[in-house]
């Protein structure tokens, strides 16, 4: 893992959403190819309130690393937060079949689904 990668995983558990977005910057300025940055581009635009942000960033760590649950969890979170609900609950249940025994995407899809109104599931 790059020290950029390293000082974006610090600044997200403190919260520090300027100092994630210049890590990630520039961890994807390193290595363009690698998912993480991406990641953490998007948790740094949905942390400064810029949901449109967040989803493209999003979308680029997917299409980076398809099979990863958390990736699959931050894009529906972003795709939520944008309002595009139908998407947002593909998304969470794609992280849910990746990963069934995680509990954070099944919080993820509860709550896309209940925003959708879908409460008996």
């Amino acid at each position: 893992m790059n020290n950029a990668l390293v000082r974006a995983q610090a600044a997200l558990e403190l919260e520090l959403w300027e100092a994630l977005h210049r890590a990630a910057t520039e961890a994807i300025a390193e290595d363009p190819k690698e998912s993480f940055g991406y990641y953490y581009l998007s948790a740094a635009e949905s942390g400064l309130g810029r949901p449109s942000e967040a989803l493209e960033a999003a979308r680029e760590a997917v299409a980076r690393r398809p099979d990863d649950w958390g990736h699959r969890q931050l894009l529906s979170r972003a795709l939520y937060a944008c309002g595009a609900l139908e998407e947002a609950e593909l998304e969470a249940r794609e992280a849910v079949r990746l990963c069934p025994e995680e509990p954070d995407p099944w919080r993820t899809l509860a709550e896309v689904l209940s925003a959708h109104g879908k409460t008996s599931e």
